[in-house]
Formats: structure tokens, sequence, C-alpha cells
């Protein structure tokens, strides 16, 4: 409870903070999490206790909403979108989305993470050249991406590969210094390892985009 009352507590501070994107929301979490944001409304996963939310602030108008199952998934994965209108008047269509999971040998989710990305950014391709009132597409959540290749020994390819018309939020706007490790097994103190990495990202594609081929 008092972690999720601190988490809205920094997030109220922030100044135009339209939508946010959570994963592994359980009821329990959500329960706390959702009165503490008291400017937003709460979108769901359906039929999910462990599963992806998405907090939109009152100011902002939202057109659409919905959730996309994943062909490929064993773990009910998939995305939850929205599409808004900011107080700007553009509109965006934002996705949050938690790929498929590392659970032991037996089941890596490699296999699974790169066609469940494609598949989402194939969808968002989609909404730009149906609509032309679209300004751009924004793609969150914890991708469980490593960036690593191995030389066909089972780890992720670099996913600027994967999806190579969208733009990595970190890697743009990054500067000298900063971390990019969203898990750190060092610094948190509620993990158990030393794992350091750049799970979750941030894409985005703009309208310029829509005169690229899709």
């Amino acid at each position: 409870k008092l972690r999720m009352q601190e988490t809205a507590r920094i997030l109220n501070t922030c100044e135009d903070l339209y939508c946010i994107g959570f994963q592994e929301v359980t009821d329990r979490l959500q329960m706390y999490l959702a009165p503490a944001l008291h400017d937003y409304q709460f979108y769901r996963q359906p039929s999910a206790q462990y599963g992806c939310s998405l907090a939109v602030h009152n100011c902002v108008r939202v057109l659409d909403q919905g959730w996309q199952r994943y062909r490929n998934t064993v773990m009910q994965r998939g995305f939850l979108y929205v599409r808004v209108e900011l107080p700007s008047k553009h509109q965006i269509i934002l996705t949050t989305t938690h790929l498929e999971s590392f659970t032991g040998p037996q089941y890596t989710g490699v296999d699974q993470r790169a066609p469940q990305l494609r598949e989402m950014e194939s969808w968002c391709n989609q909404q730009f050249s149906i609509s032309d009132n679209l300004n751009g597409c924004i793609m969150t959540g914890d991708m469980n991406w490593k960036d690593e290749t191995d030389h066909g020994k089972g780890t992720d390819p670099v996913m600027g590969t994967v999806v190579p018309l969208w733009q990595d939020a970190w890697l743009t706007t990054r500067t000298s210094g900063g971390s990019c490790f969203t898990y750190d097994g060092k610094r948190n103190p509620m993990l158990c390892n030393t794992l350091k990495r750049r799970f979750d990202r941030i894409l985005l594609r703009s309208v310029a985009a829509k005169s690229t081929s899709l």
C-alpha cells in the first residue's frame, strides 16, 4: 500500500503527464494505486488479475480504448491502448504491454517477444494508414528486452533491428552520466540479484512516418 501511494505521489507532481502505463498490476495494487492518482481515469487489461493498466489524465479526451491479445502467448500477454486528443488538439495512440517473460531454461520467451513486438507495431502502423488525424504512436512497456545478439544461442536481437522505424526515447534523449537500467538488482533492495538491464522501453513514431511504406 505504501509503495503504491509513494508511486502515485511522485507521479502526481509531474507536469503534463497525460498517460501512464503500468505492468504487473494485481487487483490489490490497483485498489491502492487508482484512488491515489485522483486526476486520472484507469483502463485495465480485461479478465486479468495480473496485467497491464493505463492511467489517462482527465484533461485528455479519450477517443478509443481497448485490448489486443497477442496471437503467440501462453501468459495472456497483449497490449492495452488508448487513442486520445491532447489539450493541444493533437491525437496520439499510447500502448502499454508486457512481452513474454523468462520463467526458466524451459521457457525463455525469446521466440515470442520479437513477434509480439512486431504485432503491436503492425497494429500501430495500421492506425496510421487508416487515419488522417493521428499525429503519433507511442509503444511502452516491460518488454523484457536485453538487446544482445549471441550467435543463435537464444538471446534477443537489438530492438532497433526488429522495429527500425521507431525511435527509442531513451537513446534519443539520453545525456552523459545517466543510468539506462530500469531493472537494477544492486540498487533495488527488493531484488536479490546483481542483474542490470533496460527491460522497459518507450518507442515513438510520428506522423512524418506515414510517408514511409508500411
